[in-house]
C-alpha cells in the first residue's frame, strides 16, 4: 500500500478479481474523504485505487482474510498537528522538553529511553557531556539533536535504537559486509534450472543479481535458464523469475477505416439544325444534330454528295457508367422546300453514393508491436544503366501496426500507424504506378472497449464547364441550344476509428 498525492494506491499479490468487482465506484454520496474506488487486473495481481479528498489520514490492517483500509477525515486541529510535523521536517514523536547544564551524553539517553519507552544501547565509545535547552520539541527530532552534536549515529532495530559514535558505526557496517562477503565465497555452490512459461530466456537479464562465482546458461529451444550460485542468490533469482515470467495481458485492436463518397453531376445540351428533307437539287444542305440522318452531318461528313453544317454540343456521358445521356429528338416545323427545323436536346443526371469499409484487426500482448497487412504487390519495369529492363515491384496495401501498453488503470496507451494504399492509373510502362495513400501515425490514449476517431480528411470538389457557339450561346432563353453546360460537386470523407479491448487470460473480451 502506498499514497501518491490523493491516491491510495493497494495491490494485493497472486489474487483473483471476479468480473462483477472489476468496476469503478462512485461514492461521494456516502459523506466520507473517500470519492471513487476503482478495482482492476494487473497481470497476476489486484489493484485497488482510491482517490480521497480534503483533510485526511489513512490506515490499514488484516485479520485473517480479512484487508481493511480505513480512511478518516481530519479535524482542523489535527490538520495543523500533521502541518507541524511537516515543518519540523517529518519527525512526528510526542514533544517534550529538555534543559540539561554540562550533563552526560549517556544521561541524556536514558532520559529518551525512558520518555519513549524504547530500548536505547548505548556503545562503550559513546561518552562526553553537553549542556542543551530544548522546549516543546517532537523526542526523535531531540535525539537527532543530541547524536549531531556528539558525531553519533543510530541504527533502529524493532523497538531497540543502537547508538554509537558514526566511525565506529560505518566499521561494524563495513565488517558485516565483509563477512558475509567471506561466507559468500566459502559457501558451497547449487544448481537449479528454471523453466520459463511466458517469458523468452532471451529477454531476461540477471545482471547485478549474480555473486562474483554465480553463472547462467540459457537455453533457447528448451526455453530454460541455469543458474549455479550460492542459495541466497538463488532465492532472489527464483523471485525475480516468479514476478517476471508472468502472462502478459493481450489486447485485440480493430482499424475501421470509412470513407463516404457523395458525388453529384449534372450535363445538358442540344443539337440543332436545319436538314433538306426532298434532296432539293440533289444538295443537303443543313445545320443539324442527331434526328434523322444527323450521325454523318454530326461527325462534319457529306450524305449523298451534300454540303453540310452543324451544331453538335450534346450531353456528355458520365465517366464509369454504362451507356450515354437521355435525348430528345423534336421536329419542330416543315417550312416550303420541304426542309425541317430539327431539335435534339440530351441531358443527363447522376448522384452516386457510396461507403467504402476497411476493417484490419490484430491481437497482440501488452507492449509487443503487431502488424498485419494485406494488399498487392504491383510490378513495373524500370530501365538499368546498361539499357536493359528490370522488373521492381512496390507496394499497395492495407496496413495496421500497433503497439499497446496496458496502464495500471486499465486504459490502453497505443502508438499506431494505419496506412491504405490504392493502385493509381500508371503513366507509362517505364514508370512505376501512382499510388494514391491514406496514412496516420498518432498516439492515443483509450479507454479498454471504447472507440476513437484518430483522423480525418474532407475533400470537395466543385466544377462547372461550359462549351457554346460564341455569340448564339449567349442570347437569353434560345441560347440554351448552342450551349452545353457539365456540373460536378463531389464530397469525400475519410474517417479512421479505433477500438482497443482487454483479453482475459482464456483469450475471451474483458
Amino acid at each position: 500500500m502506498q499514497q501518491q498525492g490523493d491516491h491510495i494506491i493497494v495491490e494485493f499479490v497472486d489474487t483473483l478479481l471476479p468480473g462483477s468487482l472489476r468496476k469503478r465506484l462512485d461514492v461521494m454520496d456516502f459523506a466520507t474523504p473517500v470519492q471513487t474506488v476503482e478495482t482492476s487486473k494487473k497481470g497476476d495481481n489486484v489493484r485497488m485505487l482510491v482517490k480521497a479528498g480534503g483533510r485526511w489520514e489513512h490506515s490499514a490492517r488484516q485479520t485473517g482474510a480479512r484487508f481493511v483500509l480505513e480512511v478518516r477525515a481530519l479535524s482542523e486541529d489535527e490538520e495543523e498537528i500533521a502541518k507541524k510535523n511537516r515543518v519540523n521536517g517529518g519527525y512526528t514523536g510526542d514533544r517534550l522538553s529538555l534543559n540539561f547544564q554540562d550533563v552526560e551524553v549517556r544521561a541524556v539517553l536514558q532520559v529518551i529511553a525512558d520518555f519513549t519507552n524504547l530500548n536505547i544501547v548505548a556503545s562503550d565509545s559513546v561518552g562526553g557531556n553537553l549542556t542543551l535547552r530544548l522546549k516543546d520539541v517532537p523526542w526523535d527530532h531531540a535525539l537527532d539533536i543530541v547524536l549531531q552534536a556528539q558525531g553519533l549515529d543510530k541504527r533502529k532495530t524493532g523497538n531497540v535504537i543502537f547508538v554509537a559514535p558514526r566511525k565506529e558505526m560505518a566499521d561494524r557496517e563495513l565488517l558485516d559486509i565483509e563477512a558475509k562477503q567471506q561466507i559468500s565465497e566459502l559457501e558451497p555452490l547449487r544448481s537449479e534450472v528454471f523453466n520459463l512459461n511466458h517469458r523468452r530466456v532471451n529477454s531476461m537479464s540477471f545482471e547485478g543479481m549474480l555473486s562474483k562465482r554465480g553463472a547462467v546458461s540459457l537455453d533457447e529451444i528448451s526455453n530454460t535458464v541455469t543458474v549455479t550460485d550460492i542459495p541466497s542468490r538463488l532465492d532472489e533469482i527464483r523471485k525475480r523469475i516468479q514476478k517476471l515470467d508472468a502472462f502478459q495481458r493481450q489486447v485485440m485492436i480493430e482499424a475501421r477505416i470509412v470513407e463516404a463518397i457523395e458525388a453529384f453531376s449534372r450535363n445538358l445540351g442540344a443539337r440543332f439544325g436545319i436538314q433538306n428533307a426532298t434532296n432539293i437539287g440533289g444538295q443537303n444542305l443543313g445545320i443539324s444534330g442527331n434526328v434523322t440522318g444527323s450521325s454523318a452531318l454530326a461527325g462534319g461528313g457529306a450524305a449523298s454528295g451534300a454540303n453540310n453544317m452543324n451544331v453538335n454540343l450534346p450531353a456528355a456521358a458520365a465517366t464509369g457508367l454504362l451507356g450515354g445521356p437521355a435525348a430528345l429528338g423534336l421536329s419542330l416545323m416543315k417550312i416550303n422546300n420541304g426542309r425541317l427545323i430539327n431539335l435534339e436536346l440530351s441531358a443527363l443526371e447522376t448522384d452516386r453514393r457510396g461507403r467504402v469499409i476497411a476493417s484490419p484487426r490484430v491481437v497482440t500482448a501488452h507492449g509487443i508491436e503487431a502488424t498485419i497487412e494485406q494488399g498487392d504487390r504491383v510490378p513495373y519495369q524500370q530501365a538499368t544503366s546498361s539499357g536493359a529492363t528490370s522488373i521492381r515491384f512496390m507496394d499497395a496495401t492495407l496496413r495496421l501496426r500497433v503497439k499497446p501498453l496496458i496502464t495500471h488503470n486499465g486504459q490502453i496507451d497505443m502508438e499506431l500507424n494505419v496506412n491504405q494504399d490504392k493502385i493509381g492509373t500508371p503513366i507509362n510502362q517505364f514508370l512505376p504506378p501512382p499510388i494514391n495513400t491514406k496514412q496516420v501515425t498518432t498516439k492515443v490514449l483509450v479507454e479498454n472497449g471504447g472507440t476513437v476517431v484518430i483522423g480525418g480528411i474532407f475533400d470537395r470538389t466543385e466544377n462547372e464547364i461550359v462549351n457554346k457557339v460564341p455569340m448564339l450561346g449567349d442570347i437569353p432563353i434560345l441560347g440554351s441550344v448552342f450551349r452545353n453546360i457539365a456540373k460536378v460537386d463531389d464530397k469525400r470523407e475519410l474517417l479512421i476509428f479505433v477500438t482497443p479491448r482487454i483479453l482475459s487470460d482464456n483469450l475471451n473480451l474483458q
